[in-house]
């Protein structure tokens, strides 16, 4: 099944490493998952927009340049919704080059990034946009440790606001996925773009946690925060691997994507 869903995104699973494929499931992830923010910074050429250009209607891409509080959240003189109300998923591309246009656009982006409300002039606007930042790193991560942390290459207001940092559920290794050429393209049979992407946006309105009820213990180090961002992860992982709202969810599929969410959040703990 995981082999069928990266071919349905244009991806020849037999050449991937298991963690690749980990890698690429974890992109899916803020399709299915309703208020997902995520990070993903790694080298050049690995298709990190791609999945958010090409295959679903339903998200955006933001190249670069300034984002405006009007175009992303409300704008107050005509009372527009902005992208966060209008899509599922909100990708920056080139994350270091994203600035906004007034100070208190990191702020607000901040409040959203918590609760998925956000208030400007008199009313609190909820949205469910999954907010995804992608951009490259120039070195390895090891050179990358030793001369700062692995969110270095978000932007000045971002980089070194810890509390941002906080609210980030998933920092997937963008290091661990292989640059796409001619050879991962598969040209075997996959679910047609439209009809998946449909089914993603149908998988947000459900969630997996209550399976995880009595079966799955994380222990007192995580704290409220770090409990939410694995249990958005495990929830999504878990749809993309069992679509069906009945399905019964086996022990080794629940752990895989407790141990993988449990990185992904550890990673931005740990910076």
């Amino acid at each position: 099944w995981k082999t069928f869903l990266l071919r349905s995104i244009g991806l020849d699973a037999e050449k991937l490493t298991p963690r690749a494929m980990d890698a690429f499931l974890l992109r899916m992830v803020p399709f299915v998952e309703r208020n997902y923010n995520m990070v993903e910074l790694g080298p050049r050429g690995t298709g990190k927009s791609h999945l958010f250009q090409q295959i679903s209607p339903y998200s955006h891409l933001i190249s670069g340049g300034k984002a405006t509080v009007a175009r992303m959240f409300v704008n107050m003189s005509t009372g527009q919704r902005g992208l966060v109300c209008q899509y599922d998923v909100i990708c920056f591309d080139e994350v270091s080059g994203v600035s906004f246009d007034q100070k208190d656009g990191v702020n607000i982006m901040k409040g959203y990034m918590e609760s998925g409300e956000f208030s400007r002039g008199k009313e609190s606007i909820r949205a469910d946009g999954s907010l995804v930042l992608v951009g490259n790193f120039d070195v390895d991560v090891a050179h990358q440790q030793r001369v700062g942390h692995l969110l270095g290459p978000l932007p000045p207001e971002m980089r070194d606001d810890t509390a941002f940092m906080d609210r980030i559920h998933a920092y997937l290794p963008g290091w661990d996925i292989p640059k796409v050429d001619k050879d991962l393209v598969t040209s075997h049979f996959g679910l047609v773009s439209d009809f998946l992407s449909e089914c993603w946006r149908r998988l947000r309105d459900q969630s997996r946690l209550n399976r995880l009820q009595g079966r799955v213990y994380y222990g007192g180090a995580l704290s409220g925060r770090d409990t939410t961002a694995v249990n958005k992860t495990v929830s999504g992982l878990l749809k993309l691997l069992q679509p069906g709202i009945d399905a019964e969810i086996p022990e080794e599929d629940i752990e895989w994507a407790v141990r993988l969410a449990l990185e992904c959040r550890r990673r931005v703990k740990e910076q």
